[in-house]
């Protein structure tokens, strides 16, 4: 028997994060990804989230639509058009999964880069209080610092050259 699947739509930024959460819980390829499965999963998880919240996402309702339209040119036999929309639904999601490792990434670059900020001007951890504009002068200040700092040294070894 199929594993019932629970959560609200406030999990997933949208239809394509949905899917993309399906595939992985199934352990699909994305480049071989099992449509029909996927399909009945999506409608299913729909369903369930309609019963739940009336105003469901019209995103959502559309990638369902889609799906279907998708499962009943697939249940033809060889029809090109279903061959184009699995492919065009694999290539998205392939770029969907691709865009949000991306997202990873910078958001977990930017992270750090402001745990070194915060660290630089000596405020150990940054809470909801610590607007980023206060870390932005206080850094700004800090390099003013240091170019002064730089400027006296350049001037007292130019004084010392001289004499």
């Amino acid at each position: 028997m199929p594993e019932v699947l629970t959560f609200k739509i406030e999990d997933f930024e949208g239809p394509l994060d949905l899917l993309l959460y399906l595939v992985g819980k199934n352990k699909m390829n994305l480049y071989d990804v099992n449509i029909m499965e996927l399909i009945e999963q999506y409608t299913a998880a729909i369903r369930e989230m309609q019963q739940d919240r009336m105003e469901i996402s019209s995103e959502f309702i559309d990638m369902a639509a889609h799906l279907v339209q998708m499962k009943s040119a697939l249940l033809l036999p060889r029809s090109p058009e279903a061959e184009r929309m699995k492919a065009e639904l694999t290539g998205r999601l392939i770029e969907y999964s691709a865009c949000k490792e991306v997202a990873a990434q910078l958001g977990s670059r930017a992270r750090d880069l402001y745990t070194v900020a915060l660290s630089l001007i000596h405020i150990s951890e940054p809470t909801r209080r610590t607007p980023i504009s206060y870390a932005v002068f206080c850094l700004k200040k800090k390099r003013h610092e240091l170019v002064c700092r730089l400027l006296l040294v350049k001037k007292k070894k130019t004084k010392r050259r001289q004499n």
